[in-house]
């Protein structure tokens, strides 16, 4: 007969009052030990709230290692995991290996099935803007530009951070230090840019900075739009629009407004250097 291994599922709920719930892992319970077994990324857990210690959810295994040593069975050891801090865990279930299966594959397995998300068929992104790209390579000259959304938590600035990735809305560019500062891009250069064009690119960078006011709360949350366009008279009324959500319009074009802009965010970066 095939072996067969009790398991929960591993679940964050970043704020009870709303019941949000994120399948972060699974802890398989053997008659030594416990098995946790965490999510590669922590994103969708992030996007909910910010403000949540990844490190600490990156300890778990070794502390409900610890927490568990002490007792015998296996209804001890999860009664001694129902609450763990942030984390709660699911009934009690039971999995079985297939025929010739090894452990580590019913491990992944089980993942796939219960935590990591399905993944989707997407419309292809549209490229980055010039101005993306040309504030992502200062930053990376300057030792600023975080690896992975958790570096948020190390004070780097990092690049698609997300908001909501339900919606698919990722900020351009996120920097906390004390708080959020949130920079968003907006490029009417292209001459092909009709009006429409235009008031969707204006659109997209307000929805996604109200949305970060409203995901972020609780933490105050500082934000911009990096701009560049031929004419400023001829998108007036779409930077009127972001200007109701943006706390600073900064023309690219504007060497003054832009130096301003990157010595503020080096600074809160860390570089402390002059632009």
């Amino acid at each position: 007969m095939a072996p067969s291994y009790d398991f929960a599922v591993l679940r964050a709920t970043p704020d009870a009052r709303k019941g949000e719930v994120i399948n972060v892992g699974i802890v398989v319970f053997h008659s030594d030990t416990v098995d946790v077994r965490l999510a590669p990324s922590l994103n969708k857990l992030l996007a909910l709230d910010g403000s949540i210690d990844v490190e600490e959810i990156r300890r778990l295994p070794d502390a409900m290692g610890q927490w568990t040593s002490r007792f015998d069975s296996i209804e001890e050891k999860y009664d001694a995991l129902s609450r763990f801090g942030l984390i709660s865990v699911s009934k009690l279930g039971n999995f079985q290996m297939l025929p010739g299966e090894e452990y580590e594959d019913a491990i992944s397995r089980l993942m796939k099935s219960l935590v990591l998300p399905r993944p989707r068929e997407t419309a292809p992104l549209a490229p980055a803007s010039r101005i993306t790209t040309s504030l992502k390579l200062i930053f990376q000259k300057q030792d600023v530009l975080g690896r992975s959304v958790e570096d948020i938590h190390n004070h780097l600035i990092v690049p698609n951070f997300p908001i909501d990735i339900n919606e698919s809305l990722y900020a351009d560019f996120a920097l906390r230090n004390g708080a959020y500062w949130i920079t968003e891009t907006a490029d009417f250069r292209a001459r092909s840019s009709g009006p429409l064009d235009k008031m969707r690119i204006a659109g997209l960078a307000s929805v996604k900075l109200s949305m970060a006011r409203r995901r972020f709360r609780g933490v105050k949350v500082n934000t911009f739009v990096v701009y560049a366009t031929q004419d400023d008279l001829d998108v007036q009324s779409q930077l009127n629009l972001m200007s109701e959500y943006a706390d600073e319009l900064v023309n690219l074009e504007h060497k003054k407004e832009l130096a301003q802009y990157m010595n503020k965010i080096l600074h809160l970066a860390g570089a402390n250097r002059q632009v």
